[in-house]
């Protein structure tokens, strides 16, 4: 069976094409994955420091009091971890 020099042309084309797809969309899967992890990790990185601020503030029971009492936590708070506040209000 022979081909024409058209016929292989769109034939080798269509392989390239296909193979790139399929190189792309394994990229891009590695790459969700990759950034969930971020999330994942910037998650846990978050609930530490909530737990530091509220740490912080349990143990600041002196003259001063609320979420602003303890050393960093107005530091904390302006990084938008105001939530763990919510139980002052």
């Amino acid at each position: 069976m022979r081909f024409s020099g058209a016929a292989v042309t769109i034939l080798v084309v269509t392989i390239v094409t296909a193979g790139g797809i399929r190189y792309i969309h394994e990229q891009q899967i590695e790459e969700r994955r990759n950034l969930h992890k971020g999330v994942v990790r910037d998650q846990e990185l978050y609930a530490a420091r909530l737990r530091e601020l509220k740490r912080l503030d349990a143990g600041s029971k002196g003259s001063r009091t609320g979420c602003f009492a303890a050393p960093g936590a107005q530091a904390l708070h302006t990084q938008g971890l105001s939530q763990a506040c919510a139980h002052k209000r």
